[in-house]
């Protein structure tokens, strides 16, 4: 059977009323061609009433996709004109919380005029209470009318009693209302307004004491006025005009909810091409429209607009599939589950299309920048392998890593991610960096250039050593080693040659005796004795930072800062030899981990931070290695 469109005539549809009875051709027509078939039959998938689902679906979608989109309900208000009145009164309420002489902008010489509107405004909002309280308002509001007849504030609360309060409609009334508000709200000049603007919309952001003048805020007093004035005159059936003012109201105030109420009344008055075009504008940018479409009777009447629907659809479905097949292609797990979701979402009603698949879009835009950003850390971590040097790892080991890492940047974001995952954690735990232990010491320097490490033991030599040879008992070897970083190995040979050698002559014959001593347990063990700075630097690196904490025991507990007490004529200390006697004569340099006396090594400083060189103290040795790459 061919479906025709409906007749229409005011009599069909009493947008006042929520019981409101449908009379003339509305009740044949959809009683002789069964409507609910029809929309089951021609538009079944998408005239879903909002399910929980869907409204939760369109929470995520403000945070997701959109950004101040509300749930179905908060959205759709805008079309069940029955709601209007009601939010009227809301809008009034905020009004009474403000100053309402100030607001309006009524001088004391009107205070005739300022009683009847402040009446007028309180049986307004009250009347939801008592309808009786309408006849009050409007009373007071019409007195208030006789006195300024260019007041929209006043023109425009009439015409909503003329619209929408069933005991006094009178849309022609109301028309001319709601035409003359806009009039006069549309040429306001007092920057004011901006004032009852706030109050009516609720906008308490902005206090009465810092308001600016905006053109376009005072704007939308018209754009209210207009849309209501296009209500009337669609109740009324004249289309055009219903038209011409809902596209003022759109000029004022760019809302698609105006937007959508125009293409409504240009479908009635026949111009479907410009309003496929502002649907479509609507449907793009808040797919929930598309769920309103089939609210209106003027919509799913017209096959253009069902066709509209369909091909955005089939659009969104021929994304979907293209995405399902990229999944497919990507083979992982996590990807394989967005493939059966995404199947599921093809059953589903258009607006969830767009919402859910606007997710996963964006959750494949996030992989891809990931994987982007994992391909260049790859290719990074390849290079910086190269310059590396490991612990156990050979090179045909390390050759062998940097090859998976390649071969890894083919595959899955997911898959590259755990190779990767596996690879630098391998890597890590061998890489010698400051800390690692490593050749019988613990790493506390690193040269990056030279590849060289300098290594310390872990803890010092068994038992004390003096520091070097003497010439007499008061009279010692001075060497002049620096305290200087890097001069340890330097500074030991001076010891090794010039005072750890002990010469005894005989009358026969002169005997060279090697000493025992912390240059010579050093040199003994391939290692050698640090200088003051180098003790300093590995005391930074890894005893202060807690890699490695270094432990000189005492024979008893330290109270003296410096490391050492004296205890019946001896000393007990926690003292490391150095190799350094720069300038000191007899006495060499010694250094502590426990203590803070080190920060300032100039000799004579409040700590005592040398000792006599025939003393005996810890030994802790230093050793340079070199990885050849």
């Amino acid at each position: 059977m061919k479906i025709s469109k409906p007749s229409f005539v005011f009599g069909y549809w009493r947008p006042w009323k929520d019981n409101a009875n449908l009379i003339d051709s509305y009740l044949d027509y959809t009683r002789d061609i069964s409507l609910a078939k029809y929309g089951a039959d021609t538009i079944g998938k998408y005239i879903n009433e909002s399910s929980k689902e869907q409204v939760l679906a369109i929470k995520n979608l403000e945070a997701n996709i959109m950004g101040g989109l509300n749930i179905v309900n908060q959205t759709l208000t805008f079309i069940n004109r029955n709601l209007d009145i009601q939010i009227e009164q809301q809008k009034l309420s905020n009004l009474l919380l403000q100053n309402i002489v100030e607001l309006l902008r009524v001088p004391d010489s009107e205070k005739e005029r300022q009683r009847s509107i402040e009446l007028g405004v309180k049986f307004f909002v009250n009347a939801s209470k008592d309808a009786d309280l309408y006849a009050d308002a409007l009373e007071e509001l019409l007195k208030a009318e006789s006195l300024l007849k260019q007041d929209y504030f006043v023109l425009h609360r009439i015409g909503c009693i003329y619209l929408y309060v069933e005991k006094y409609i009178h849309p022609e009334k109301a028309l001319d209302y709601f035409i003359r508000a806009a009039k006069y709200a549309s040429v306001e000049s007092d920057i004011n307004a901006v004032r009852l603007i706030n109050a009516l919309t609720n906008n308490f952001k902005t206090t009465n004491s810092k308001l600016n003048s905006s053109e376009q805020l005072i704007g939308h007093l018209a754009a209210d006025s207009y849309d209501k004035a296009a209500l009337a005159a669609y109740i009324l059936g004249r289309f055009d005009e219903a038209v011409n003012y809902q596209t003022k109201a759109l000029k004022y105030n760019e809302t698609l909810e105006f937007r959508f109420l125009l293409a409504k009344y240009q479908i009635r008055n026949n111009e479907i091409d410009v309003a496929i075009k502002n649907l479509d504008i609507c449907i793009e940018k808040k797919p929930v429209f598309a769920l309103a479409v089939f609210k209106e009777m003027e919509f799913i009447s017209e096959l253009t607009v069902l066709n509209l629907i369909d091909k955005k659809n089939q659009k969104i479905n021929e994304k979907i599939k293209t995405l399902i097949e990229k999944f497919k292609i990507s083979n992982s797990t996590e990807e394989n589950n967005n493939v059966s979701v995404l199947i599921e979402l093809l059953d589903k009603p258009y607006d969830l299309k767009v919402i859910e698949f606007e997710k996963y879009v964006n959750l494949d835009k996030n992989i891809n920048t990931k994987s982007k950003e994992l391909l260049i850390q790859i290719d990074q971590t390849i290079e910086t392998i190269k310059l590396k040097s490991f612990a156990t790892l050979n090179t045909v080991e390390i050759e062998s890593i940097i090859n998976e890492l390649k071969n890894a940047k083919q595959l899955s974001f997911e898959k590259m991610q755990q190779i990767f995952n596996e690879k630098i954690k391998a890597i890590s735990i061998d890489e010698l960096k400051i800390g690692s232990v490593y050749a019988g010491g613990v790493i506390f320097y690193k040269d990056e250039i030279n590849n060289e490490f300098l290594i310390i033991k872990e803890k010092p030599l068994k038992g004390k050593l003096p520091w070097g040879g003497y010439y007499n008992s008061e009279t010692y070897i001075n060497c002049s080693n620096s305290l200087e970083f890097g001069s340890g190995e330097l500074n030991t040979k001076n010891i090794l040659e010039n005072a750890s050698i002990k010469i005894e002559r005989g009358f026969f014959s002169t005997k060279k005796i090697l000493q025992q001593n912390a240059a010579t347990a050093c040199d003994k063990i391939g290692w050698f004795l640090p200088s003051y700075d180098e003790l300093k630097m590995a005391r930074e690196a890894i005893h202060i930072t807690g890699i490695h904490k270094f432990n000189v025991k005492h024979l008893r507990n330290s109270s003296y800062k410096g490391g050492f007490e004296k205890f019946g004529g001896m000393i007990i200390d926690n003292f490391i030899w150095t190799s350094s006697d720069q300038n000191l004569g007899n006495n060499a340099f010694v250094f502590s981990f426990d203590s803070d006396f080190h920060n300032d090594r100039l000799y004579g400083a409040k700590y005592d931070r040398t000792r006599v060189k025939s003393e005996s103290h810890y030994v802790l040795p230093i050793k340079r290695i070199k990885i050849n790459k």
